[in-house]
């Protein structure tokens, strides 16, 4: 049966072969175009979510699902830095899913649930358990993602209604990934208390 004409026939389609890449709506940039950097930490955050999600036990699924939102938020934010100045308004009028602007929102308010529970930022942590480092692979991976956005709004690369939404996402993302680690590092300590 042939392939349908709308899916790919092969990932190595060699159009990048030349050192260039697609942004939305067709146009080529190099490979080392800031935007195409972001998304290679964005991308890569998303991987570290992944090995997160991986870890995490079943019987954690708050947690689990809180990443496979952030996973789900950050695809449409993937599209809003492959932009082309040109077409913020082509992209505005499109079917294309938008990045959620609630977003921020949830996340602050599981910082204040976590917070609420008595965990707070005191002192530079050092993970010595797996999943908890594994928080904090997400935690550095937001933070790299950060800077490259940053790079972008300075460099005017952004789309300015999604910029503050980006950055300040991002942001909060470090610091729940941190909240995160601590918590389930100070359950270990518990235990560890108990059962001496």
């Amino acid at each position: 049966m042939p392939a349908s004409s709308s899916i790919m026939s092969s990932i190595a389609t060699k159009t990048g072969d030349d050192g260039t890449t697609g942004l939305l709506f067709n146009h080529r940039v190099s490979k080392t175009d800031l935007r195409i950097e972001a998304n290679g930490w964005l991308d890569e955050l998303n991987v570290r979510l992944g090995l997160l999600l991986a870890e995490l036990p079943p019987a954690s699924p708050d947690e689990r699902k809180l990443v496979s939102d952030i996973q789900l938020f950050l695809v449409p934010v993937m599209g809003v830095i492959a932009l082309d100045s040109v077409d913020f308004d082509r992209y505005d009028q499109s079917a294309i899913t938008k990045p959620d602007l609630d977003f921020l929102k949830i996340i602050e308010e599981r910082i204040i649930k976590i917070e609420s529970e008595g965990i707070h930022f005191e002192k530079w942590s050092h993970p010595e358990e797996k999943l908890e480092a594994t928080w904090h692979l997400a935690r550095t991976g937001a933070r790299h993602a950060e800077r490259a956005v940053q790079k972008l709004r300075e460099s005017q690369l952004l789309h300015p209604l999604y910029s503050d939404l980006l950055l300040q996402s991002l942001n909060r993302l470090s610091d729940l990934f941190w909240l995160e680690s601590k918590k389930l590092q100070c359950k270990h300590i518990k235990y560890k208390t108990t059962i001496i």
